[in-house]
């Protein structure tokens, strides 16, 4: 009872769309899986692919993202503190995680494995996964609803990559 007070309501929409996405995401990493199973893909092109996806066409889809919401509604305060709302938020679960979890499960923060885990829990999945989840779920809405969306995704990772890339990787290597 406590759970479904705290809880909005779950459409049936909204299952539907999670669903698709899944059943999309599963059938691409099928027909990765099986080009490299089948040897049409080698490490180089794997490695080169990534590369490529991750070092240009995501920051270019990211920035073009966030021009077009400028272009068509403008720039406001809200907008602007998703950068700062995503650095903020992976400070506070690293800190909960080091101060809170840690003892509970008693891993100790320093080790390799407590550092490894310690940026998992403080920084999740926040680059490509929620574009995905968003395309799923709003790109049935007008257009209007699915950009503010995918905009916002996009400014969030603006705060998130750059953090991830020093706090982060402060944490990975220890002081």
């Amino acid at each position: 009872m406590f759970i479904q007070s705290i809880l909005p309501p779950l459409s049936n929409d909204s299952f539907q769309a999670a669903a698709t996405d899944i059943s999309e995401l599963a059938t691409a990493g099928c027909i990765g899986s099986s080009c490299v199973k089948l040897g049409f893909l080698d490490s180089t092109i794997v490695s080169s692919l990534a590369k490529s996806c991750f070092s240009v066409f995501l920051p270019m889809f990211l920035c073009t993202s966030i021009m077009n919401t400028i272009d068509r509604f403008g720039l406001d305060k809200k907008s602007l503190m998703m950068p700062a709302i995503a650095i903020i938020h992976s400070f506070l679960l690293f800190h909960i995680g080091k101060s809170v979890l840690f003892p509970i499960f008693d891993i100790d923060p320093e080790s390799v494995e407590g550092r490894a885990t310690n940026v998992c829990c403080a920084f999740g999945n926040s680059s490509v996964l929620p574009l995905i989840f968003v395309d799923a779920i709003f790109r049935n809405s007008s257009k209007d609803v699915y950009q503010k969306a995918v905009s916002q995704i996009s400014l969030y990772v603006l705060g998130w990559s750059p953090f991830f890339w020093k706090f982060g990787n402060s944490i990975l290597l220890g002081r």
